[in-house]
């Protein structure tokens, strides 16, 4: 269904509820109700919509497995527009980058090798749209929607060796992901961005499966590649989450959330953060720890944001609209009830 006729629907609802309301309401002054109205008909459709930052299903390793073109950095190969269309291949390069060359907080590896392709978080996130104030929920997808995986669209955007792979991870390390790196050092004030738009980071989530033993996970992050040093016993202050623990051929979707938030209080814990995480890069490193013997299988990257918008201009008119309906349709019922009584007299 469009979106624009999901707005409307839920306008029709508030429109209803109002109504069934009006004896109520006939004992507030009439500028309050149409402040209260034209609240409500805003409270319904501001949204929430999930979009893609960055994201890796790491296709462009080539199927020798040999990583040593990419010099420890695998740019990341999927992204969504701030029109949520889908963007593969070379369009997606600046908003991510992950790290195994011992910079930005990893440790430098070559131990990392192609793996065997997996299915665990491999579903390209919705368009997803909330409605608040009892409104309706529901998911719609892109005109592009390209999900991972998709080899033919990653040919076409020009990406080399487009073919099923994970990132084989075969000694315990640290890997660190780079996301919208553009924004170090960035400024709010120095923006000319859309003012009814703001972007929070929301979710890390990926695939995983360990094969031959246990591997055990944590995620640390940081807003300037900085971390405290790991320490498996007493955990660090930038540690989000749990330590995940994936059993020998345990292949499962692994998720943490809340980023931003994140981001803001490590800034509150330290005095030494971005002036506003909403315009701030992002650094998640994870901590693989390996039993001997054992290979982690990472595929499916995502890093998602989550962004509020209010109604466009033209719901302003059409809210606009409906009041002024509303108040000839009171000020009709009001002469009718006028007409009467005078015909009495």
């Amino acid at each position: 269904v469009p979106d624009r006729t999901k707005r409307l629907i839920t306008t029709t609802k508030t429109v209803l509820i109002s109504t069934s309301l009006i004896p109520v309401l006939n004992t507030i002054p009439p500028y309050i109700k149409f402040f209260i109205f034209g609240y409500c008909l805003l409270v319904c459709n501001l949204h929430t919509e999930a979009k893609l930052v960055a994201g890796w299903d790491f296709s462009q390793i080539p199927a020798s497995g040999d990583l040593t073109g990419f010099n420890g950095r695998i740019s990341a190969n999927y992204m969504g527009d701030f029109n949520f269309n889908t963007r593969v291949g070379s369009a997606a390069h600046p908003y991510g980058t992950l790290y195994f060359d011992g910079s930005h907080g990893s440790r430098s590896s070559n131990r990392i090798y192609r793996g065997n392709n997996l299915n665990a978080n491999r579903g390209y996130p919705h368009r997803h749209t909330t409605y608040f104030g009892g409104g309706d929920e529901y998911e719609g997808y892109s005109a592009t929607y390209l999900p991972f995986d998709d080899y033919a669209a990653q040919r076409d955007s020009g990406q080399a060796h487009a073919g099923p792979s994970s990132l084989a991870i075969t000694r315990s390390t640290s890997i660190t992901l780079g996301i919208n790196e553009t924004l170090f050092g960035y400024r709010e004030e120095d923006s000319n961005h859309i003012i009814r738009m703001g972007t929070f980071y929301d979710i890390f989530s990926f695939g995983g499966k360990s094969t031959g033993g246990n591997t055990r996970i944590t995620v640390q992050i940081s807003h300037d590649e900085v971390f405290e040093e790991w320490d498996r016993n007493s955990g660090t202050f930038d540690t989000i989450g749990r330590t995940e623990i994936l059993q020998d051929d345990e292949e499962k979707e692994l998720s943490w959330g809340g980023l931003w938030a994140q981001l803001d209080y490590l800034n509150y814990l330290t005095g030494d953060g971005p002036d506003n995480p909403l315009y701030s890069p992002l650094y998640i490193r994870l901590n693989i720890e390996l039993d001997m013997d054992t290979t982690f299988l990472l595929d499916n990257v995502q890093v998602t944001d989550e962004w509020h918008s209010i109604p466009e201009p033209a719901d302003f008119a059409l809210y606009g609209g409906l009041i002024a309906l509303l108040c000839l349709l009171r000020r009709s019922i009001k002469q009718g009830k006028q007409s009467k009584q005078d015909a009495l007299l």
